[in-house]
């Protein structure tokens, strides 16, 4: 049968191991245990702030790509308009249908 061990045998335990009080368990950390593992929950963190930052600044760009692509085709739908309707006005004043004012 396991015997709980004696305050003796508890001073040589080191302190990251966790120990039996009452019904919990509690784990002893070292100050420099505790600092190291608040560093790697920060680094975890800012591993995940900065992957969704990097998304998000994906999708913004990608929107962007996709509204300039929008404006160009726009803007060569205009130019070709534009075309035709400089091609009438000039068949109307060659043809002196349309008398131009300086």
């Amino acid at each position: 049968m396991y015997s709980s061990p004696s305050p003796e045998q508890l001073s040589d335990v080191p302190n990251s191991i966790p120990t039996e009080i009452g019904r919990r368990k509690e784990v002893y950390k070292s100050p420099e245990v505790d600092a190291s593992i608040r560093k790697e929950k920060k680094r975890i963190q800012n591993r995940i702030a900065q992957k969704s930052f990097r998304k998000r600044k994906q999708d913004y760009v990608e929107a962007l790509e996709m509204r300039v692509r929008e404006l160009e085709a726009e803007l060569e739908a205009h130019r070709q308009g534009s075309y035709c309707f400089d091609g009438l006005v000039a068949s109307l004043v060659q043809d002196g249908s349309v008398a131009c004012q300086s």
